[in-house]
């Protein structure tokens, strides 16, 4: 049993949040419950495999087990590709890509704009040939769907703390913590400047084509 799970039982009398309330948690958080303690409501939220709590809107979220804060880089860290976006609002899940406005998608994982169609990160050069340009447009297209299939895999793995994972999350966030223990939070990461990191634990799945995938976002095929 994770450490969510052991909370949620400690406190069987489980709450709604208001909407002030629930707008106050990560635009990320899938689960969460308000309960009183000794009077005062508090706010409990998954993070992880892990509970975070909140004396009310305005005041810090930190970690049940150790009173560590939560700071606003760790939140932001629970996008993907949050390196390569601008103004990312972790509360709203709005950001920034090229001066146009995009938004995430909690559901499968990945920034769409706000027509739904999904955000590219690549920027094609204009000496590109059009050979090249199709090239591009496949690997962003394969790239879109192997996020799904982490998405799906990671939903999986919430329910799998006996499959302990061995990366070490960065100490930037001000504490090292175990993968282990925040399993299925941190979904695959760009930042800028930097090269992408490889989409590691792909497991098999279907097979899509260019056209598949485009017709699935809603976007027309010219």
């Amino acid at each position: 049993m994770n450490h969510w799970e052991l909370v949620q039982q400690q406190y069987p009398t489980k709450l709604n949040l208001t909407e002030q309330e629930t707008h106050y948690l990560a635009y990320t958080t899938k689960e969460s419950f308000a309960t009183n303690i000794k009077g005062e409501q508090i706010l409990f939220a998954r993070f992880g495999n892990e509970a975070i709590y909140s004396q009310g809107v305005g005041h810090m979220w930190k970690f049940e087990e150790d009173r560590e804060i939560v700071g606003e880089a760790l939140f932001k860290a629970t996008f993907v590709d949050y390196g390569l976006v601008d103004n990312l609002d972790y509360l709203t899940g709005i950001a920034e890509f090229q001066g146009k406005e995009i938004k995430y998608d909690r559901r499968n994982n990945h920034w769409v704009y706000l027509n739904n169609c999904p955000v590219y990160f690549h920027t094609p050069s204009k000496r590109n040939t059009p050979a090249e340009e199709d090239t591009i447009q496949v690997e962003e297209l394969l790239e879109m769907t192997e996020r799904t299939i982490i998405a799906a895999t990671q939903k999986l793995s919430l329910g799998c703390p006996s499959c302990p994972l061995t990366l070490q999350i960065s100490s930037v966030f001000g504490q090292t913590r175990s993968a282990s223990v925040l399993s299925g939070l941190f979904p695959t990461t760009t930042t800028k400047g930097k090269q992408r990191a490889p989409l590691m634990g792909i497991i098999p799945g279907p097979s899509f084509s260019a056209a598949d995938v485009m017709l699935q976002a809603g976007c027309k095929i010219v």
